[in-house]
């Protein structure tokens, strides 16, 4: 009994330790001074997708670890569904105003998640194949690709929007920014996703090293 509860436990800070990394990478985009976060706030779930081991991990779980990730990073995008609350221009009751609103700002963050999540799928499909040896950079840069792919699949859709990309959050980093004009958004993506990786990579290093 004991054991099953901290297994609960452990999902649980595990579930909301996705969503709150998945919400701060959104944060520069509404507060672009806080640029900086946005290189950071990936680190603790490329900690964990990439430097522990994982044997019995389940291709359902890795998708739903993808999906709190997105969705919640969705969620802080899509925060200004809120500020059209009480929705008067559309006569709406005030509890019909408040239904629409959430369902507007969980839902379509939902819906676009369903793609992107399919990267964390990927990932734990590589480390089940035992021909593959799960290299540490290798696998940074293959998650970032992935990233890259996921933003650019929220773009295929109606529910996507051009400012929904972490790249958007950099316009505090002039040099980063910049070269944008060159590679486009997307090489910014790919650029914080394999810098945030590399920062778990150090974690997980300096951690081994200590014990």
């Amino acid at each position: 009994m004991e054991k099953s509860k901290n297994k609960a436990l452990r999902a649980l800070l595990s579930f909301l330790m996705y969503c709150a990394s998945g919400m701060l990478c959104a944060l520069p985009l509404l507060i672009p001074s806080l640029w900086i976060i946005g290189w950071a706030a990936p680190a603790p779930v490329l900690f964990c997708e990439l430097c522990q081991k994982r044997e019995k991990d389940s291709y359902v779980c890795a998708y739903l670890r993808g999906m709190s990730f997105f969705w919640f990073f969705g969620v802080v995008v899509f925060y200004w569904f809120s500020e059209l609350y009480p929705l008067d221009f559309l006569g709406f009751t005030t509890s019909e105003a408040l239904i629409t609103v959430i369902l507007a700002t969980c839902g379509i963050p939902l819906l676009q998640a369903i793609v992107p999540a399919f990267g964390f799928v990927f990932i734990c499909f590589v480390r089940k194949r035992s021909f593959c040896k799960f290299h540490p950079v290798l696998s940074s840069l293959l998650f970032a690709s992935l990233f890259v792919l996921g933003e650019f699949s929220n773009t295929l859709t109606w529910a996507g929007v051009p400012w929904g990309k972490i790249a958007v959050g950099q316009v505090g980093f002039l040099p980063i920014v910049q070269s944008a004009s060159l590679f486009g958004s997307y090489f910014i993506t790919f650029i914080m996703i394999f810098a945030a990786s590399l920062l778990a990579l150090s974690v997980s290093s300096a951690t081994k090293k200590e014990r």
